[in-house]
């Protein structure tokens, strides 16, 4: 590991101002070769003359007889240099220039010395990073992040010393402080869980309170709210019984205490934050005159007393923050508290005033509420949204008083509102953030689905139709699009264990090499799924440019080259913003009334056959909607049954049809047929309440594809029952509805509509991924368990089964990690069929993913979730035959986020993937089967519904659905190879 600290100093001149005069940086060392100096001290000795005086001038508290004592004394080496750090402490309260450039000489006289005196060099190293903390800027990031870097890799190189307990762990709070700011979360909160490691008996309670803090709150913006709670808990905790009276202690408490109040807001529990608020305004009222902070407390405890039921109380706290912001300069603060009077006012019933504040909202935040920018587009603060909250107030006295306040106003609240959610793409804000307002926006289409499904019911106005599809579509579609790099993201924010505290840096040209090929998979998948929108595959390009260049940072240590690619960083990241301000400006904008997208749901409808039916569900809060689209008509309805009923039948539904997978199915009867009878008894009530209850004269079209949502992607359609069972152990009378109708899926209707409209480019050649594993291969989980992985017994029997009815090309064994480069050009298939493990992990969905190679003693190849929907593939159908790749967390704001998902957002056209373990013995039968229709020209829908058949027939044993219901096609219907051809 190089530790680089002259090279930095010359450079870190022109940004300081100071006046003093510095050597130019002699040499470039590293901590080994400090070491091989042969001398070095822990520390100084303080009890040396020269050490002496310099302490005794330095309490004295004149500056200008230390320095005059350093220069005509003849000091030199590490007493020369300690004079001058002690010079840069002494400036520290009153001039942070003059102290950073004190702090960078002393650095540098302590480097050239004969002896390395390692304490002293690290707690420079934490003062410089101190120094740093809290200046916004790419320069001082980095800066800080340098420094505090630099320290613990010197002290961690000289184990044999004892170190002040504070010092390790503040070092790496700086470092994860400096990461947070350069936007590498999952790198800073490396290093904060490496500095809480450090914590010793020893350790202050107020180091301990500050690296909990700032590791709550990195948590925070990776969307960790439960695990943020525990931490800022011990932070408060610590700082609370640290008993310090110091200011800048007492300030950090009611930081914390903002936070906590973040957090509970982000929790919905936000009344919690009221004593503790009231205690941050006490702090800073005895503390501080800065009006920003005092704004704050101000804003926090006025939106609490109206909450509270205190509406007086609350409007003179927030009048307070008014007048505190207007003071400070500060409109995104003024903007906050005209949004927090809105949302008292709402709460009183005044809806009118309510009105007035949130425009005077939006115009703080984003200059007028017409025309929101990207650069002042929802602030990363949680609670800026007053356009998003104008609309929902819209939306109830529209329901109300539709004469005053007429759908027109409200279209116009909604497409501010969606001018605004188009921003996600664009990063502005952070992950808890997006998070937040996806989870709003859902709450809010809900509203806007219901009440115009009211109106619609009552008026039959088509307008209130339209107005309830496009909300129904966008609470999936728009969200899914936006949502593109989610798991990317997840994973570069784990939570994985680090068994080295060293970090291993890389400059070679074949990591340069590895790193441009990321780029050109981010590229080309970014690009493909925005192939209507030409500015966004710029804006794309342009945002995978800086993702490839901060990891280059975070890969090199050579500070040359660490500056050229900051400067490159920099140029990277003001084209990033300039091609998202002006794709945003030319194209987006803000959206008319007449700008609006059209429904797709609606398009692609038209196109429908007469015995296809399509079932768009909807699982909001309180209720369930389901769009029903024919060829001539489209009709939208409300279900019985509530979305916390369904959870609880799809939990025994899902429970009792994978029954068969477990060992007691055959050696326990009585076991048996209870579970048998609770699968017919969930799969009936299914039936009727998400069925049965559209189609009350069972009038169904023989084709219908379900786009799914929430607990509904959990069901296999054609593995329900249209009437009560009458001989529960008798299966293969039962009344599938596979017995009358061919079902297929889709993730949105948008998706389904993009898909039409793009050319594919896909080949006609098939592709078999094939790994070989001959041994049962045990491996850790994320959940801290472990997971064994039986042997791939009948991989040669399912390639054998398809090679017999299809031309392919076979990638087999260690040979399938092929696929991870991305260096092989897939356009020439239509099909890429995988026959592995697969595993799914619904609590840590970016953890899923296809085993590549398992081989005992050596590490495994997985290709996970992230990987795979970064993985540009421009095929016709993607086959995971594997278990669990249609599993996934099932999110109340996102769908199912599942293997097949990444698949489909890597670019296949259709997946076929399991909902559960899967049988090895009957993939063989399965595939055979579905491959000889599917070169017959048969929909793969129609074909994987027959092969499902020659499951069924095949034993008595597998009549169960658990057998041949598992695989369902996601997206495109239709033959396969005619498509491709076309």
């Amino acid at each position: 590991m190089r530790l680089v600290i002259i090279l930095l100093i010359n450079a870190l001149i022109c940004f300081s101002g100071c006046d003093f005069n510095l050597p130019a940086p002699a040499t470039e060392f590293s901590a080994g070769h400090l070491e091989d100096k042969g001398n070095f001290y822990c520390d100084i000795d303080q009890d040396h003359p020269m050490i002496i005086r310099t302490d005794s001038l330095e309490n004295q508290g004149n500056p200008q007889k230390l320095l005059a004592f350093r220069d005509s004394a003849g000091l030199e080496g590490i007493y020369r240099a300690y004079a001058t750090y002690r010079l840069g402490a002494m400036y520290s309260g009153t001039d942070a220039d003059s102290s950073r450039q004190l702090y960078a000489a002393a650095l540098d006289a302590f480097s050239q010395a004969d002896t390395i005196v390692v304490e002293r060099i690290g707690r420079i190293c934490n003062n410089l990073a101190s120094a740093y903390d809290g200046l916004e800027g790419f320069n001082n990031f980095e800066l800080q992040r340098k420094y505090a870097m630099w320290g613990i890799r010197l002290m961690l190189s000289y184990g044999s010393c004892e170190y002040e307990s504070d010092l390790l762990p503040e070092l790496h709070q700086f470092a994860g402080n400096a990461l947070l700011g350069l936007k590498d979360i999952g790198e800073a909160l490396r290093y904060y869980r490496l500095g809480i490691r450090h914590f010793s008996t020893g350790t202050e309670y107020y180091v301990k309170a500050k690296l909990y803090d700032s590791y709550a709150n990195g948590l925070i913006m990776a969307g960790q709210t439960q695990l943020a709670a525990s931490y800022l808990d011990s932070a408060i905790y610590y700082q609370e019984n640290s008993n310090s009276d110091y200011y800048e202690d007492l300030l950090d408490l009611a930081s914390f205490y903002d936070t906590y109040h973040r957090l509970s807001h982000l929790k919905g529990d936000e009344l919690s934050a009221l004593d503790r608020n009231a205690k941050a305004l006490d702090i800073r009222r005895a503390n501080t005159e800065d009006r920003a902070t005092l704004a704050l407390s101000y804003n926090n405890l006025g939106r609490l007393y109206y909450l509270n039921d205190q509406p007086e109380q609350g409007e003179d706290y927030l009048k307070q923050a008014l007048i505190l912001c207007a003071e400070a300069g500060n409109w995104l603060s003024r903007g906050t508290s005209f949004e927090s009077l809105a949302l008292g006012k709402m709460h009183t019933g005044d809806t009118l005033s309510a009105l007035g504040y949130l425009d005077s909202a939006a115009i703080a935040y984003h200059g007028v509420p017409e025309k929101p920018w990207v650069t002042a587009a929802l602030n990363p603060a949680e609670m800026r949204d007053p356009l998003m909250t104008k609309a929902r107030l819209l939306t109830h006295l529209h329901a109300s008083r539709p004469d005053k306040f007429p759908l027109s106003e409200l279209e116009l609240a909604f497409a501010q509102v969606d001018s605004l959610s188009d921003l996600l793409r664009f990063s502005v804000r952070t992950e808890a953030s997006k998070r937040l307002v996806i989870r709003r926006l859902r709450a809010l289409y809900e509203v806007a689905i219901s009440t115009s499904l009211e109106r619609y019911e009552s008026s039959r106005e088509p307008e209130q139709l339209d107005f309830a599809l496009r909300y129904l579509e966008k609470g999936k579609a728009e969200i899914l699009r936006e949502r593109r790099a989610l798991s990317l993201k997840k994973a570069d924010m784990s939570e994985s264990d680090v068994d080295s505290e060293t970090v291993i840096m890389a400059n070679n040209s074949e990591e340069e090499g590895q790193l441009r090929g990321a780029s050109d998979n981010h590229r080309r998948s970014s690009a493909s799924l925005f192939q209507d929108d030409g500015y966004q595959s710029s804006s794309a390009f342009g945002e995978a440019k800086v993702a490839m260049l901060k990891r280059a940072l975070r890969l090199t240590d050579n500070y040359a080259e660490r500056k050229k690619l900051s400067r490159k960083l920099e140029q990277a990241q003001q084209v990033a913003r300039e091609l998202a301000e002006v794709s945003y400006e030319q194209l987006r904008g803000y959206r008319t009334i007449d700008q609006t997208d059209d429904i797709a749901f609606q398009q692609i409808t038209a196109s429908l056959a007469k015995d296809h039916f399509v079932l768009d569900y909807f699982v909001g809060e309180k209720n369930i909607y389901v769009a029903i689209g024919r060829q001539d008509s489209i009709s939208l309805h409300r279900l019985s049954v509530s979305p916390a009923e369904l959870s609880l039948l799809v939990a025994e539904f899902r429970e009792a049809i994978i029954a068969p997978g477990k060992s007691k199915w055959r050696g326990n009867a009585a076991w048996r047929n209870e579970q048998l009878d609770r699968l017919a008894v969930s799969s009936h009530q299914l039936y009727q309440l998400i069925l049965g209850e559209l189609f009350p004269d069972g009038e169904m079209a023989d084709n219908l594809t379900v786009i799914p949502d929430g607990d509904i992607w959990k069901i296999p359609f054609n593995a329900l029952v249209s009437r009560p069972v009458e001989d529960v152990k008798v299966v293969s009378a039962w009344p599938f509805l596979q017995d009358r109708h061919v079902f297929n899926y889709d993730f949105s209707a948008r998706m389904w509509l993009e898909r039409l409209q793009r050319q594919r480019q896909a080949g006609n050649r098939t592709l078999i991924l094939a790994p070989v594993q001959e041994e049962r291969y045990v491996l850790a989980t994320p959940l801290g368990d472990s997971l064994s992985l039986s042997p791939l017994t009948m991989v040669d029997e399912e390639i054998e089964a398809i090679r017999q009815v299809r031309s392919t090309d076979l990638w087999y064994g260690q040979e399938v990690t092929r696929f991870r480069t991305g260096k092989d050009d897939l356009s020439q298939y239509g099909i890429v069929h995988f026959s592995g493990h697969g595993v799914a992990f619904p609590a840590v969905p970016e953890a899923s993913f296809l085993a590549f190679h398992l081989d005992s003693g050596h590490e495994p190849e997985l290709f996970r979730l992230p990987d795979l929907e970064n993985r540009s593939i421009p095929i016709e159908l993607l086959v995971l035959s594997a278990c669990q790749t249609g599993d996934g967390e099932v999110s109340s704001t996102e769908g199912v986020i599942s293997l097949a998902r990444a698949g489909a957002l890597a670019g296949a056209n259709s997946v076929i993937a399991s909902y559960w373990n899967v049988t090895q013995a009957y993939k063989p039968l399965l595939f055979g089967s579905f491959y000889t229709l599917l070169d017959e020209q048969t929909d793969r829908c129609v074909a994987l519904d027959e092969a499902q058949r020659a499951i069924k027939v095949d034993s008595p044993l597998t009549r169960h659905p658990f057998y041949w219901a598992a695989f369902q096609n996601i997206g495109a219907r239709g033959p396969v190879f005619s498509r491709v051809s076309q």
